[in-house]
């Protein structure tokens, strides 16, 4: 396709009402200004919260739609951003669509459990997720791990590493502040294992870890297992050290950001985090385990410290480390914010997003 030529891009997935790394990225695509590389870019939520009827509703009204864009020939790529379970019917469908109607279609997959929801399906539904991930034009994956778990799946699937990316704040953290605070941003969801965290933190306490520097733990974020941790850490006299911030978005994420030093994710899975990016640019060190495509952003001993999964000791001696050498904060973070800038610069990532759908349209 001309590079001159106007390009109909329908973006589609999470409401922005729900809450998460898969809603961010779509909300930073849509806050692009695409106008001016000759891109007309519309969003059609394809899920929203609720209870059953009101999914299957939402999608209904986005499926009719976008039946109508395709069959009229008013779009040129469907851009579908897909974690797993219902979320791969629901894209499943818009495939076939795209598919009867000549459109070139993405599937930006997000989903961390990608792979066990595959490993887990009837042997039905593994040849049509197969079918899906090898019929599309294109699977976005978030990094080199991602893309080599696509292939293994579906080998002859045409994947585009697309890691996900930020726009480099003007500031970053302030290391002079007297109190030493790490920062957890994400949902409150077991594979996010924030228990975890809260257990590393009651072994600081007990070992006297927390006594000689203040320390305080920010937590943000909601979800199902809030009640649970806040149990945890009235239990385990924790209160003073642990903070709850709810939901943190928008100008009071960036407060967030700011304000602490360290960032901690201690998930059992992931893509590529957008806290982990987020925190980066900000010159951030990062406690994370080393799932997914984490170790792209978070390089063991430069700009943080990595570790396996469940491994509460280590997380343990890792946020002990960085209690104890305002060095090494430092120091990680300066490589922290240079990496951000090399790698995951927004700019890049929009303008790569320009030529490939340009290139799948031809």
């Amino acid at each position: 396709m001309n590079g001159n030529k106007k390009v109909r891009v329908i973006t589609v997935g999470n409401s922005p009402l729900i809450k998460g790394g898969i809603t961010s990225v779509i909300s930073q695509i849509m806050s692009h200004d695409w106008e001016q590389l000759n891109i007309d870019m519309k969003f059609i939520p394809t899920f929203n919260g609720g209870n059953a009827l009101n999914k299957i509703a939402t999608f209904l009204n986005s499926y009719v739609k976008l039946y109508g864009l395709c069959a009229n020939h008013q779009v040129d790529v469907i851009h579908m951003h897909m974690s797993h379970a219902g979320s791969f019917t629901r894209k499943y469908f818009i495939h076939k669509l795209c598919q009867k109607y000549g459109i070139a279609d993405i599937i930006h997959l997000h989903s961390s459990s990608f792979v066990n929801f595959y490993e887990n399906a009837s042997s039905y539904r593994k040849k049509k997720i197969r079918k899906l991930l090898t019929e599309c034009k294109c699977v976005l994956a978030l990094g080199r791990e991602w893309e080599r778990r696509v292939k293994k799946i579906a080998p002859n699937a045409n994947v585009y590493v697309m890691n996900n990316t930020i726009a480099i704040p003007d500031k970053c953290v302030d290391e002079s502040q007297e109190t030493v605070s790490f920062l957890y941003l994400g949902v409150l969801v077991k594979r996010k294992g924030v228990i975890d965290l809260l257990k590393a933190i009651n072994m600081l306490k007990e070992t006297g870890a927390l006594n000689s520097t203040k320390v305080i733990f920010n937590i943000g974020g909601t979800g199902e297992c809030e009640a649970d941790l806040k149990d945890y850490t009235v239990q385990h006299k924790l209160e003073q050290y642990v903070h709850y911030l709810g939901w943190v978005s928008g100008e009071e994420k960036r407060k967030q950001l700011e304000n602490n030093m360290v960032l901690v994710l201690p998930s059992y899975n992931e893509g590529l985090p957008i806290s982990i990016l987020e925190a980066i640019s900000y010159g951030m060190p990062v406690i994370a385990t080393n799932v997914g495509s984490v170790a792209e952003a978070v390089h063991n001993g430069e700009n943080g410290i990595l570790y396996e999964a469940g491994d509460i000791q280590a997380l343990y001696e890792a946020i002990k480390q960085l209690i104890e050498s305002e060095t090494k904060r430092i120091e990680y973070g300066k490589i922290s914010r240079k990496l951000a800038e090399d790698r995951f610069d927004d700019k890049k990532y929009f303008e790569r997003l320009n030529e490939l759908y340009r290139q799948i349209c031809q």
